[in-house]
């Protein structure tokens, strides 16, 4: 069973695939291997708690729960995010990393034309605002070099640019509105926590596409096929929906 702090236990209802243990892997002589402390993209939060059958217990969870499941890591790695390190350095990393996918989305959200169709003109208004004071501060603390084709600072710190190309008072400067953000209510947070549905909306697209290649390129070809895959088995679940994340919508 999973203990109460572990990754399986945060996401709920996702069977325990060893994340949480504190024992590693184990070399062919028997011997525990050593956990990597440089974290791969796969190690990282965002994709240890993605359920990819339902929705993600992340968007519920108490912030000190989260953060005892972000140091605790797995029998592969030493923890979910370089947030979590000793080091200030890798902190430093991780913090990069969090700025430039909170960049990646907010620039999405702000930018896309279908924000207005799906947003109450007021709040759109409230979170498009935020956006524009937020986006410049994200920009500077995305302090990574470009690694690969789609991530800035997703490598270890000696990718970071010298400190002689960083303007530190710029940093200081948007290190202290990031941190004075992350303590008030935000409608753009809520709308973001929203919009993500704890994951359940991203799994959702990539099933239901996974379906229409399924109809289009499978190896049903009538409606009777897929009657017939549909009835031969039963069984359905459910699951609870969560809004801690939201009340910055009311």
């Amino acid at each position: 069973m999973a203990e109460e702090g572990s990754l399986a236990s945060l996401l709920g209802g996702k069977r325990d695939s060893g994340c949480g243990g504190q024992s590693g892997p184990m070399t062919g002589q028997g011997e525990p291997m050593k956990k990597r402390t440089c974290l791969r993209q796969y190690d990282l939060l965002p994709a240890q708690v993605l359920n990819t059958m339902g929705q993600s217990g992340i968007e519920s969870v108490r912030l000190e729960k989260l953060w005892d499941v972000m140091a605790s890591g797995n029998r592969a790695c030493v923890a979910f995010s370089n947030l979590s390190m000793k080091e200030k350095e890798r902190q430093n990393v991780g913090l990069s990393q969090a700025c430039e996918a909170m960049l990646v989305a907010i620039a999405r959200f702000r930018d896309s034309p279908e924000s207005e169709l799906v947003v109450k003109p007021d709040l759109l208004s409230k979170a498009n605002t935020e956006a524009d004071l937020l986006l410049p501060h994200l920009k500077v603390l995305n302090m990574g070099k470009h690694s690969s084709g789609s991530s800035n600072s997703i490598k270890s710190v000696a990718y970071l640019p010298s400190s002689a190309a960083i303007d530190i008072e710029k940093v200081k400067e948007s290190a202290a509105f990031l941190y004075d953000w992350l303590q008030k209510a935000s409608v753009l947070r809520s709308l973001l926590a929203y919009l993500s549905g704890a994951g359940s909306y991203y799994v959702a697209q990539c099933h239901e596409k996974s379906l229409r290649a399924y109809v289009a390129h499978g190896p049903i070809t009538s409606k009777d096929d897929m009657i017939a895959i549909a009835t031969s088995r039963g069984g359905a679940a459910s699951s609870e929906m969560g809004h801690d994340e939201m009340v910055g919508l009311r």
